[in-house]
């Protein structure tokens, strides 16, 4: 797999950063009775994005969010989440505005298009919007911690042409090329 460019942030992963941020971004640790630690992976998933996000203060990935984002983190009525939500939706309004054209070439549209097909029946609404957003904002990454659309990844990547990842296995592409990232 390729060095991804313009990542998608399912918003399981913005709640990841929101909730643990003192670990990902400031390195703190975790407490040990923190519920993290009974999902499987979870303390992996955090590890990475810090990781991650350590890497990418060299700005090296567009990281994105949509309306479809907002209108689910709305939903969960949690005023930190939304507020959240809406620091990273102007970190991509900022990327979209420093094109000189058009941040998209519309070849998203026809991916955006194929996930109406019944193939797609395994992703739930929310995700389909969300996944549908990734294609539209031209994506070739969606990181999620969602472990169930991770596993659809190689059947997505084969019809959209986007990559599905989880932190961990994000990781894993991008930590032989770390040190060479912008």
């Amino acid at each position: 797999m390729i060095v991804p460019h313009r990542i998608f942030l399912d918003t399981g992963v913005v709640q990841y950063l929101l909730r643990y941020g003192e670990a990902v971004f400031e390195n703190a640790a975790l407490p040990n009775d923190n519920r993290l630690n009974e999902i499987p992976g979870g303390l992996a998933d955090v590890e990475a994005l810090r990781r991650f996000c350590f890497v990418n203060q060299r700005n090296a990935f567009e990281l994105v969010v949509s309306d479809n984002s907002v209108k689910e983190v709305l939903a969960a009525g949690e005023p930190k989440f939304a507020s959240w939500l809406m620091v990273l939706m102007d970190y991509w309004y900022t990327i979209q505005a420093s094109y000189a054209g058009s941040v998209v070439n519309g070849a998203g549209a026809a991916k955006r298009a194929r996930l109406t097909a019944r193939q797609f029946g395994y992703l739930s609404d929310k995700d389909r919007a969300l996944v549908a957003d990734a294609c539209e904002m031209e994506c070739d990454t969606f990181l999620t911690v969602d472990r169930r659309l991770a596993r659809n990844a190689e059947h997505l990547r084969r019809a959209v042409g986007m990559s599905i990842v989880t932190p961990t296995s994000l990781w894993d592409i991008l930590e032989p090329w770390a040190g060479l990232l912008p």
